[in-house]
């Protein structure tokens, strides 16, 4: 394996991880976004929007923490 081969793998490795973190936090954040959205749309009762959006961002939540789960197992099964 070259040089170039090694760092391109390496680096590959961070991305995925990344990416990972990245799709597991949202899946953290997605409640708080949602919680937030639901507060505002109790105190501005004229607005539907902030409703929809805070319980798209709750219904979310679970399948995106399991989506970002599953890529951090499979980070650590290539190890």
């Amino acid at each position: 394996m070259t040089t170039f081969q090694s760092v391109s793998s390496h680096t590959e490795n961070h991305s995925r991880e990344a990416i990972a973190v990245v799709v597991f936090g949202l899946g953290i954040a997605l409640p708080l976004m949602g919680l937030v959205l639901a507060i505002l749309h109790s105190v501005i009762e004229t607005d539907v929007a902030y409703g929809r959006l805070g319980t798209i961002c709750l219904i979310l939540t679970i399948p995106v923490i399991m989506i970002g789960s599953h890529l951090m197992d499979l980070f650590d099964r290539s190890k």
